[in-house]
């Protein structure tokens, strides 16, 4: 029997072929198996999620995952997309912009995704030219806005467009609540910081003056030099779109007694609602849609029969779920390659969610504006829509 120095000295077309055999064995040894779906025998398609679970706000992002969970789970149990399963991967950002990178890193070099989702405008910023580079589509669920729409043309998103945050604010502060004076706290985060900044604007474009602007850091554990200064102004209205500490930062407010007006931007939930004793009775909010709408009340039976429990994210939950079935759409239409899904995405218009009709622009983002709301008995209650 000849043993392998004596094959490899056959002849040159037997080194080849043995050259061949070796470095196939070791590519076999050295990837990660691909499992196919047990029914179809069909590689799965892997969705990324880059979502912070744990950390700062992290109650909207486990509700983004419950929504992205329930939307897959329901789109594999038809049969998938062309027959081929969704396999979504979660990585937890924590919010930290160093893990956001890695997170990306990982989805895109190992787990080789198709197509990724990301909570917000801040993670977008660091994850999005590197999803950019790779050609691989990657939607925001939070936000949308002009500098997301020039950062590239595989970058989407879904969620609120920003300049309208802070503007309908403004626009309700100085209409239907009189204000003339306006203070304005802030987080020290990007997002925070560019809606504070369109409010402040947009309020003295319309006459009125911001006596007061401040910010705070995130993990700062006391409010009351800020808001003791913030007393001593006596605005007629805060703008606060916080997004850090929130139930600490109303809780002082209420103790402090500060009667005038307050309004925030997306953050409140039912969650919050329950969890601040009644310190958020009162407060408005702008948010993009309104959680008593009919799909809204469809998609919560879904839930509620999911999860045992009714959603107290809707908002949030509704934008993992539309994500999810968008981006399901766009592999119908053009196929499961990260090239066709982008395509896919860009020929979505009207599409039906729980967050309202979603036409994504020739930029890649939905321009949703928003309505305001106030929190009256624990509940939402639209008091003025946008347009």
């Amino acid at each position: 029997m000849l043993n392998i120095e004596q094959l490899i000295k056959r002849s040159s077309i037997s080194r080849i072929a043995l050259g061949c055999m070796i470095v196939v064995c070791l590519l076999l040894t050295a990837q990660p198996s691909l499992s196919q779906d047990s029914k179809t025998g069909l590689l799965p398609i892997k969705v990324g999620a880059i979502l912070h679970l744990t950390g700062d706000l992290s109650m909207q992002g486990k509700a983004f995952q419950e929504g992205l969970v329930l939307a897959a789970k329901e789109i594999n149990s038809k049969g998938g997309v062309h027959g081929r399963p969704l396999e979504v991967i979660f990585e937890d950002s924590q919010l930290q912009l160093a893990t956001v990178r890695t997170a990306a890193k990982k989805l895109l070099e190992l787990d080789k995704v198709s197509v990724a989702f990301i909570s917000t405008f801040d993670e977008l910023k660091v994850a999005g030219p590197m999803f950019e580079a790779a050609k691989v589509p990657v939607v925001c669920l939070w936000d949308s806005t002009p500098e997301l729409d020039a950062m590239g043309e595989f970058l989407f998103s879904i969620g609120t467009w920003l300049p309208s945050t802070g503007e309908v604010s403004a626009d309700f502060a100085i209409e239907k609540l009189g204000a003339k004076k306006a203070a304005v706290i802030m987080t020290n985060r990007d997002w925070s910081l560019r809606v504070g900044n369109d409010f402040s604007t947009r309020f003295a474009a319309l006459g009125g003056e911001v006596v007061f602007s401040d910010s705070y850091n995130p993990g700062e554990a006391t409010f009351s030099s800020l808001l003791l200064r913030l007393k001593g102004v006596q605005p007629d209205v805060l703008y606060a779109p916080i997004d850090d500490a929130i139930g600490a930062f109303f809780r002082r407010i209420r103790e402090l007694q500060l009667n005038f007006p307050v309004i925030e931007s997306d953050n409140l939930n039912g969650e919050w609602i329950r969890s601040t004793g009644g310190a958020l009775e009162g407060v408005y909010q702008s948010q993009s849609a309104d959680p008593s709408n009919a799909r809204a009340n469809a998609f919560s039976q879904t839930f509620q029969s999911y999860y045992n429990r009714a959603p107290t994210q809707l908002l949030f939950n509704g934008w993992g779920w539309d994500g999810m079935h968008l981006v399901a759409e766009a592999i119908r239409r053009k196929g499961a390659r990260p090239i066709d899904i982008q395509a896919g995405l860009y020929t979505i218009a009207n599409f039906p969610g729980v967050i309202g009709n979603i036409t994504i622009t020739r930029e890649g983002s939905h321009r949703v504006g928003v309505s305001m709301f106030q929190i009256r008995d624990g509940k939402f209650v639209l008091v003025n829509r946008d347009g």
